[in-house]
């Protein structure tokens, strides 16, 4: 059977743009909370519960026919805001770009919409999940096909509602809802219930009388008070009871064929996410629906497809003694992890290792009996998750990945690696290279041999002149430039000294005991002989407590400086 999936577009775009801040703006400063949230509800639906077909019913703006049978409906809600109305037509967009049917019809609501499409879909035996944040779709609710998908909260709190889950939450059955409703009204939509009725009174008369007939046909068997007020606020109870229930025959249609999912244009679909500026989103979609993954590359791979033989470590002792061998030779190595779901925010599945620019060593890290040592390129090894949890694992981890190691690790996006591994207790300072920082980075210098490298450019990519070393793809400046005049600079007068101190690897700032005090730091740019006046005497603020210069504006502002 196929599953057909509804969703009420004005209800999950009001929710999205409440659940999220609105200083979430593109570059050019449009608004796109609603959007954003609206786009994240979409991608999270089709990954969860994987529809074959999608329609998107909205509200139109002129008045229904329920304005017309009570005065006042909806009166007393206030006016969406300018931003939230901004984004409609993004969100409308959205929709029309992914080929997602738009179902209206004039003089009614969404959901009346919404329950017609419902019904006549599970009539003919499939399956319907309706995506809504309006309780008055509990109604349509049927066994076992018709299901709703209430949003209770935000733009992730779902709760998946049968018959029984309805009879659970509200005390009625869908059946019975609207009358339900109709006891206990609607502050909502300005439909007032009976004074003092609430949801447990109005479900347990309802179930004890069956309909709003059988209550009013049994006010003396009810307490003298109760009796008073259901008297009092009958009009209002059968004014609500014509508005409460949806309309399930309204004369719509949707095509299976256009509410296909996957019916999009990747290319198309994908320039509007770059517009909206939803990166992270695009490759969430990309992984959600599996189309368009080939295209979501900016380059296709190329070359001899690589054939990587992985050797698990078996126990806490092999993974002790391999990675205790990595960290006291300075070996060069690659990390990778795996999670069970979203990358540093998930359990850790597990851990990859290889070694970079040498063969592998024999050792607790290569299998026995395996030959000749395996090139690095088709070698690596995995550590189960659960073997973190020893001690032994831990303290290895530590010694190789932590500021003590002599190894040179890299690693893809190193933050959600070491987000994880900090949860674990394991410290990953020791990062040589972040492959994800260093794709983004233009290509290296070339200095001509000879020419120092002054405050003409201040921050040179790529190898260093002096050493040719390059650390997370930025040169901060080598230690053998720092501590002589190889590239030029001096320590007392680098335009970068006090912009890029903090970001050193622990060995170089461990140096800066050797250096000169506050009061006797120098202010003057080799290039420009101009000066700018520093602080100095007793240190101020955070920057002088940990002993890093405070930045000099006219280094970085004199025409020599800029780059």
């Amino acid at each position: 059977m196929a599953l057909l999936m509804l969703l009420d577009g004005n209800s999950l775009t009001y929710r999205a743009f409440f659940a999220l801040p609105t200083d979430l703006a593109t570059a050019s400063g449009q608004v796109t909370n609603a959007v954003y949230g609206f786009t994240s509800m979409l991608v999270n639906l089709i990954k969860d519960h994987k529809p074959d077909y999608l329609a998107v019913a909205f509200d139109r703006p002129e008045p229904t026919f329920r304005h017309e049978l009570v005065e006042g409906y909806k009166a007393t809600r206030s006016a969406a805001p300018d931003i939230l109305r901004q984004q409609m037509g993004l969100v409308r967009q959205l929709v029309e770009t992914m080929r997602v049917p738009v179902v209206e019809a004039p003089g009614y609501e969404a959901d009346d919409v919404l329950a017609t499409l419902a019904t006549r879909a599970a009539a003919e035996g499939n399956d319907v999940i309706v995506v809504t944040g309006d309780r008055d779709t509990y109604q349509l609710v049927e066994d076992p096909h018709l299901k709703v998908l209430y949003n209770r909260r935000g733009v992730s709190d779902y709760a998946l509602y049968d018959e029984a889950g309805i009879l659970e939450r509200t005390g009625v059955t869908p059946a019975q809802y609207p009358d339900f409703a109709s006891l206990r009204g609607d502050p909502s939509d300005n439909l007032p219930g009976v004074p003092g009725v609430g949801e447990k009174t109005a479900a347990k008369l309802i179930t004890t009388y069956g309909d709003l007939d059988g209550v009013y046909a049994h006010l003396d068997e009810l307490t003298p008070r109760l009796r008073a007020s259901l008297v009092a606020g009958e009009g209002s109870v059968r004014s609500n009871a014509r508005v409460i229930p949806l309309v399930r025959d309204l004369d719509v249609s949707l095509v299976p064929a256009e509410a296909a999912v996957g019916g999009w244009d990747v290319a198309e679909l994908r320039r509007l996410f770059e517009f909206l500026e939803f990166r992270t989103l695009w490759d969430r979609f990309v992984d959600a629906t599996g189309t368009g993954k080939a295209d979501a590359g900016a380059v296709p791979a190329t070359g001899e497809p690589l054939s990587v033989a992985v050797e698990p470590w078996e126990g806490p002792a092999a993974v002790a003694g391999a990675l205790g061998e990595w960290a006291s030779s300075g070996a060069a190595l690659a990390v990778a992890g795996s999670w069970e779901g979203r990358e540093g925010r998930s359990p850790l599945r597990g851990l990859a290792f290889a070694l970079i620019g040498q063969d592998a060593p024999a050792g607790d890290g290569v299998a026995a009996g395996s030959g000749a040592p395996a090139p690095v390129q088709d070698r690596a090894w995995w550590l189960e998750g659960r073997l973190v949890d020893d001690a032994r694992v831990r303290s290895a981890l530590d010694g190789v990945l932590g500021s003590g190691s002599r190894a040179l690790v890299s690693t893809h996006d190193a933050k959600a690696l070491m987000r994880s591994l900090a949860l674990l207790g394991v410290d990953f300072s020791n990062l040589d290279l972040d492959t994800s920082i260093a794709a983004w980075l233009p290509s290296g210098l070339s200095p001509s041999p000879g020419s120092p490298v002054r405050c003409r450019a201040p921050w040179p990519t790529g190898g260093c002149p002096a050493c040719t070393t390059m650390w997370k793809g930025r040169w901060s400046g080598c230690w053998p430039a720092w501590s002589s005049s190889a590239c030029g600079w001096t320590r007392s007068s680098s335009p970068v000294w006090a912009t890029s101190w903090l970001t050193r690897p622990a060995p170089w700032r461990a140096r800066s005991t050797t250096w000169p005090a506050p009061s006797s730091w120098s202010t003057r740019c080799n290039s420009c002989a101009k000066s700018s006046t520093t602080s100095s005497g007793s240190p101020r603020g955070r920057r002088q407590r940990r002993g890093i210069p405070p930045t000099t504006r006219r280094w970085r502002n004199c025409a020599t400086s800029t780059p």
